[in-house]
């Protein structure tokens, strides 16, 4: 693990489109919805992830993350998330696998 974060957001707050190493996302409490690319589509955009939701030409797969649930992203994929609910709470986790080409540069 080289990166553990926790969040506390609002509802319609999240993260815009970006990428990174393999990553475990737990959900403790609320709603989350995700975009999600493969790494030949993946991208980093300062446009807030609400915005990618009426987009289309965002051509995402999309999932939402229910409480109490975890989510594995793959290392390269690109990810939009939005929360669904106020007070939604998690935890996720960064982490490399020996061998693999590192896709942030925490490396």
């Amino acid at each position: 693990i080289h990166d553990a974060q926790f969040f506390v957001g609002s509802k319609y707050s999240g993260a815009p489109a970006h990428y990174h190493s393999h990553a475990m996302n737990f959900l403790v409490r609320g709603k989350k919805r995700w975009l999600l690319w493969p790494p030949s589509s993946a991208l980093y955009s300062r446009v807030p992830a609400v915005s990618w939701l009426d987009r289309k030409d965002a051509k995402a797969y999309q999932c939402v993350q229910p409480e109490n649930a975890s989510l594995y992203v793959p290392a390269g994929w690109g990810h939009a998330v939005l929360n669904l609910e106020d007070h939604t709470v998690g935890v996720a986790l960064e982490f490399h696998v020996e061998g693999e080409l590192a896709w942030s540069f925490e490396s």
